[in-house]
C-alpha cells in the first residue's frame, strides 16, 4: 500500500513526526500535565482500578491532587450523596495497555508507581500518538477508496495541521476527542469493509469498536446515521440496504448484543458506587440538553467559541459537501444528515462552550466524515490551476494560523472560555508574549463563566458576549 500511495503514507508520517518534535521542543507542550480537570476525569479509573483499588478516587486527596473538577455528586439507592466520576470509560479501556506499559517502566526504572509519575505522562503521549497514526491510517484507507492520492494527502495535511486536532495531540492528550477521532475512523473501516463482504468478523469487529466510540462519549453514537447510510444515495439504494440488514438480521443482532456488553465496564462501576446500573452522571442539573434553544450559530461563528473562527480551514469540509454532493452523491446523505444532527445536539447542551477548551473541541470527531467534503473540495479544486494554486494558499495560510492561534492559547492568549469579538482582533496575529499595553487591553474584553448550573436564561444570555465589553 504505501509503495502504490506514497503521498498520503509519508504525509502521514511527516505530520506525527510535527507532533513528535513540537512536543519535545515547544515548553508548554512538553511539560503538558494530562492528569488535570477532563483529563483527569478520563484517566483516573486506571489507578483507581489497577493500583488504588479505590472506586471513590480517595488517594487523590492523599496525593494532594483536586478531584472535583471531575466527580459529581449524586444519591444513590440507599439514600446517601456520593461521588461519581462523570466521565466515560472509554477513554481508560483505550489506554489501558500503555498504563500497563507504563507500570512496567516504573517498576523496573524504580519510579514510583503511583500513576502519575513520569512513565505515566510518557506512555499517555505515546497512546496518543499511536492512535493518531492508526486514525490517519485508517481514514487514508477508506479515503483513497474515493480519491487520488496526492488529494487524500492534502486533506490528510488539513486535517493534522490546520485544526484543533493539533492542539488537544500536544498540550491535552487524554481529552476524549482524539481518541473518538480514531474511533470514528476505525467504525468507518469496518463498515466499508463489511458492505463490500457482509461476513461476520468485520461486522463484530464494527460493534467493538462502536460500541466503544459510544463509551468514550455517549452523543458519538449519532455516527450511526453515516455508518447506516453509508453509500445510499437514492430510495433505491436505501431499498437495497434494508434488505441487506434483512437478510443479515441474526449477525446483525448478535453484532448489537456485542456492541451494548462494551458498556458492562461502565455499567459495574455506576452499580458498584450508586447502586443504580443506569446512571446520568453529570447531575440533574448539569446534564441538560435545551433542545428548544440551539446555540448553533454561537458554536460555530461565535468569538466565544466558534469552531470556524478557531478552526476556520474546516469551512473548506463544509464547503465541501456542494462539491461531495457533486461528486458522489451516495457518500453525501448520510454525512449531511450526521453533520446537521450533531451541530444540533451539540448546540444544545447546557454548556454549549463546553468549559475551558481551544476552540469547539466536540465536533473534532466530526471531522473524519467531513474529511470527505474536503476531499471532494480539493478534487473540484485540482481541476485547474488557478483553483489548485488558490486553494493552496488558503489551506497554507490557514495552517500557519491555525499554529500561531494554537501557540496565543497555550499562553492564554486566546481565553479557555472568555473570548469575545474585541478580545479576539486585538491579539489577532500577535505572537506572544504581548506588550503589556495589548495584553491589558485583550484582557479588559474578556468576558464569560467557566461551567455553572445554567438557567436557560443565563444560557441565553451567553448569546450577547460577543458584543459586549464590560
Amino acid at each position: 500500500m504505501p509503495t502504490r500511495y506514497p503521498y498520503s503514507f509519508a504525509l502521514i508520517l511527516v505530520c506525527l513526526c510535527s507532533y513528535f518534535a513540537i512536543h519535545k521542543t515547544i515548553d508548554q507542550a512538553r511539560n503538558a500535565n494530562p492528569f488535570l480537570h477532563d483529563q483527569a476525569g478520563y484517566y483516573n479509573y486506571l489507578p483507581a482500578f489497577f493500583i488504588y483499588q479505590d472506586i471513590k478516587f480517595s488517594y487523590l486527596d492523599t496525593l494532594k491532587m483536586d478531584k472535583s473538577t471531575f466527580v459529581s455528586t449524586l444519591t444513590n439507592k440507599k439514600g446517601a450523596d456520593v461521588q461519581v466520576n462523570r466521565y466515560g470509560i472509554g477513554v481508560a479501556i483505550l489506554l489501558s495497555p500503555f498504563f500497563a506499559l507504563a507500570n512496567l517502566q516504573a517498576y523496573f526504572s524504580g519510579s514510583s508507581m503511583d500513576g502519575f509519575s513520569s512513565p505515566y505522562r510518557s506512555w499517555i503521549f505515546g497512546a496518543q500518538f499511536f492512535y493518531l497514526f492508526l486514525a490517519f491510517f485508517l481514514l487514508r484507507t477508506t479515503l483513497l477508496r474515493y480519491y487520488q492520492d496526492k488529494i487524500v494527502a492534502g486533506t490528510l495535511l488539513l486535517l493534522a495541521l490546520g485544526t484543533n486536532l493539533l492542539y488537544y495531540a500536544l498540550y491535552e492528550p487524554v481529552m476524549s476527542h482524539n481518541y473518538s477521532f480514531f474511533l470514528f475512523s476505525l467504525c468507518l473501516y469496518w463498515t466499508v469493509e463489511w458492505l463490500e463482504k457482509p461476513q461476520k468478523r468485520p461486522l463484530f469487529l464494527l460493534a467493538i469498536a462502536f460500541g466503544l466510540l459510544a463509551n468514550v462519549r455517549l452523543t458519538n453514537s449519532i455516527f450511526i446515521i453515516v455508518l447506516l447510510l453509508w453509500e445510499v444515495g437514492s430510495l433505491k439504494a436505501l431499498k437495497i440496504r434494508l434488505s441487506l440488514f434483512q437478510e443479515h438480521w441474526k449477525a446483525l443482532g448478535l453484532a448489537l448484543v456485542l456492541a451494548i456488553s462494551t458498556f458492562l465496564p461502565q455499567m459495574y462501576y455506576w452499580f458498584s458506587v450508586t447502586g443504580y446500573w443506569l446512571v446520568n452522571a453529570y447531575g440533574a442539573k448539569q446534564g441538560t440538553f435545551f433542545w428548544s434553544d440551539p446555540m448553533i450559530f454561537e458554536i460555530l461563528l461565535g468569538y466565544k467559541k466558534g469552531w470556524l473562527v478557531y478552526t476556520p480551514l474546516m469551512s473548506v469540509g463544509i464547503l465541501g459537501l456542494f462539491a461531495l454532493y457533486q461528486h458522489d452523491r451516495k457518500l453525501f446523505s448520510g454525512i449531511f444528515l450526521y453533520t446537521l444532527l450533531n451541530w444540533y445536539v451539540i448546540s444544545c447542551w447546557w454548556c454549549w462552550w463546553y468549559g475551558g477548551s481551544f476552540g469547539m473541541r466536540p465536533l473534532i470527531e466530526s471531522m473524519v466524515p467531513l474529511s470527505f467534503g474536503i476531499a471532494a473540495f480539493l478534487h473540484w479544486a485540482f481541476q485547474t490551476k488557478w483553483k489548485q494554486f488558490l486553494v493552496g494558499l488558503v489551506v497554507i495560510l490557514g495552517i500557519g494560523l491555525n499554529g500561531l492561534q494554537t501557540y496565543q492559547y497555550s499562553y492564554n492568549y486566546i481565553h479557555s472560555f472568555g473570548m469575545t469579538r474585541k478580545a479576539y482582533w486585538t491579539v489577532f496575529g500577535k505572537v506572544p508574549p504581548l506588550a503589556p499595553e495589548v495584553y491589558k487591553e485583550y484582557d479588559q474584553y474578556l468576558l464569560g463563566v467557566y461551567m455553572n448550573e445554567m438557567t436557560e436564561a443565563e444560557r441565553a444570555e451567553t448569546k450577547t458576549y460577543n458584543e459586549r465589553s464590560e
